[in-house]
């Protein structure tokens, strides 16, 4: 038994002492066993704005001069203000220092605000022997928003126009410039997210809230009601082309009024070619 205890006691003695004198770390552990190398990567869109869900095409760029002999995988982040976050990835080919993809827009939870879109990992095909990578980039700040997108009609362009809280008492006046001797249209309908009209690829209806001549619309906007005046009233017009593509125009009329004139705001001209409507937008204010 004595014998028992001085062997358990000198057991006990090497362990503290091993346990007290060692800086080795896990063996899984990248630090203390491999090189940490940081890379710093570009990221860059056209995109300035972008609604929760939106697609959001980027171009990734290795730093300068930096390719890798396999395929690498960089990771994508969009990131809200208020936390929440989206990811995707693409593949840099081998010898290549670029790649393109898509990300869904990770959006906002109230009408006007920004999400930061940057490079948050970097993952080797083929790994580099004693090396681990980490990937990073400046963020890329795109203006979003509470508003939901509509899905899309491949037999109409949608025009949505949003502002913050719609309602009887809060609404904005949206006026149609129509081409040629068509007369305007006064947008009448108010739904919970704002006003709608409809840019039908073929027909000859124009009404409220249909339209179908091929040339320039005018979109113009004032204040029909205001819980508050005067108001510096951000807006947003929103068009959801019969393909899907979505685009995103926004803008704040300032110091607006229930007296307030007609601002010009948007441009949309729609062309007829090889039997398909094209629709070109752009922004006025």
């Amino acid at each position: 038994m004595k014998n028992f205890i001085k062997i358990f006691s000198l057991l006990f003695t090497l362990s503290l002492f091993v346990s007290c004198n060692t800086d080795e770390k896990f063996s899984g552990s990248p630090e203390g066993n491999l090189e940490i190398i940081t890379l710093k990567g570009t990221v860059t869109t056209h995109v300035t704005s972008a609604l929760t869900s939106q697609k959001v095409p980027f171009t990734v760029t290795l730093p300068e001069n930096k390719t890798f002999a396999d395929t690498v995988t960089v990771e994508v982040s969009s990131t809200a203000k208020s936390g929440g976050r989206t990811r995707t990835s693409v593949d840099i080919m081998p010898g290549q220092s670029s790649a393109t993809g898509e990300i869904t827009a990770v959006g906002g939870s109230i009408f006007k605000t920004t999400f930061d879109l940057s490079l948050t990992a970097i993952n080797l095909k083929t790994v580099e022997p004693g090396k681990h990578y980490l990937m990073t980039s400046d963020k890329v700040t795109i203006d979003t928003g509470n508003s939901s997108i509509p899905d899309s009609d491949s037999s109409r362009l949608i025009v949505r126009l949003l502002w913050p809280f719609p309602s009887a008492t809060n609404k904005l006046k949206f006026v149609l410039d129509r081409p040629g001797t068509i007369a305007d249209a006064t947008v009448l309908t108010l739904n919970s997210y704002g006003k709608v009209h409809f840019l039908l690829n073929n027909g000859t209806t124009n009404s409220a809230n249909i339209s179908t001549a091929e040339g320039d619309y005018i979109i113009n906007i004032t204040a029909e009601a205001l819980t508050t005046s005067p108001v510096d009233l951000p807006y947003r017009l929103l068009l959801v082309h019969p393909d899907g593509k979505v685009e995103v125009f926004e803008g704040v009329y300032n110091a607006l009024t229930t007296t307030s004139p007609l601002l010009p705001v948007l441009k949309i001209n729609k062309t007829i070619t090889n039997g398909v409507a094209v629709y070109t937008a752009t922004d006025m204010f």
